[in-house]
């Protein structure tokens, strides 16, 4: 019996490929394909970019042509400063490690007269967490955190089967059963209170990516010491205490002054030259200077 759940959990997942070190050199191709289109933008204006298509050989020397799509991805951190809500991933790549709660982004429906639109993804991390942490959190409380991950470690590129359950996630995408579709992720966080967070943990509902029962709060640092998190949500995390970090340090200055914030920040393990620290800002600290372990 466990063998069959195990194979229907497999069924519902898209055939994976191209994991680190099996076909380099199309990785390669498709990653600066990726990068390429997406460019220097601030934003996406589509959850979906046809990277056109790609002739390879697999390892037994059969060629291949297929179509290649980039689709974006978003990943919520959901926090109260201290702790976070993992889930456990039930399919790969890195199948049974701690994640995010993520999923892809939704077409948007033009208004007339539009040919685009700026995709707020801080929506589709609100709706990621109201369909499975069944919490009701409003876009207005998300905050879009560092930069959009195109060329991911490990990367992130998936070829999709006819399986009607491996398809229908992805055909409003223009996806077509044999394409390979290149996922990439930004992430929005979340801070809520501490009573917020245990009643979403405690209420939380599996999506297709997570196992059930698996939602779990585990201690920023710890999570970051250990390095227990799977695909890149490691580095999406520490970007998000780099984040938090910095605010907490302007709400300082702000309230208490340089010499405090000084103290705040040295008491992080961050090593502060105070003329430096004020030079520019007045009395409060608004750009991105402060770098952990260097002196400014």
């Amino acid at each position: 019996m466990k063998r069959k759940a195990e194979e229907a959990e497999r069924d519902e997942y898209p055939a994976w490929m191209l994991q680190e070190g099996q076909n380099p050199g199309l990785s390669d191709e498709l990653n600066q394909r990726a990068a390429s289109s997406y460019g220097d933008s601030d934003g996406i204006m589509s959850p979906s970019v046809d990277l056109g298509e790609v002739v390879y050989s697999d390892s037994t020397g059969v060629e291949h042509r297929k179509k290649v799509h980039m689709i974006h991805a978003v990943d919520t951190i959901l926090t109260d400063g201290e702790r976070v809500l993992t889930i456990q991933r039930k399919g790969p790549p890195d199948q049974d490690k701690l994640a995010f709660v993520g999923g892809l982004v939704d077409p948007v429906e033009l208004k007339e007269g539009e040919s685009s639109a700026q995709i707020d993804i801080r929506e589709d991390a609100s709706r990621e967490l109201a369909e499975e942490a069944n919490g009701i959190i409003s876009k207005e409380r998300g905050e879009v955190v560092g930069e959009r991950k195109i060329i991911r470690e490990p990367r992130d590129i998936r070829i999709i089967s006819g399986v009607p359950a491996h398809f229908k996630n992805v055909a409003k995408y223009g996806v077509e059963p044999e394409d390979l579709m290149l996922v990439t992720t930004q992430a929005v966080l979340f801070k809520v209170s501490s009573d917020e967070l245990d009643i979403m943990q405690r209420d939380f509902s599996a999506g297709s990516d997570a196992r059930k029962g698996s939602a779990q709060l585990y201690k920023i640092d710890a999570l970051l010491r250990d390095k227990s998190m799977g695909l890149d949500h490691g580095a999406l995390l520490e970007e998000a205490k780099a984040h938090m970090q910095q605010q907490r340090i302007a709400e300082v200055s702000r309230a208490s002054g340089i010499s405090t914030a000084a103290r705040v920040l040295r008491a992080s393990g961050v090593e502060v030259n105070t003329s430096a620290l004020a030079k520019g800002h007045g009395d409060r600290i608004t750009g991105m200077e402060l770098k952990k372990g260097k002196g400014l």
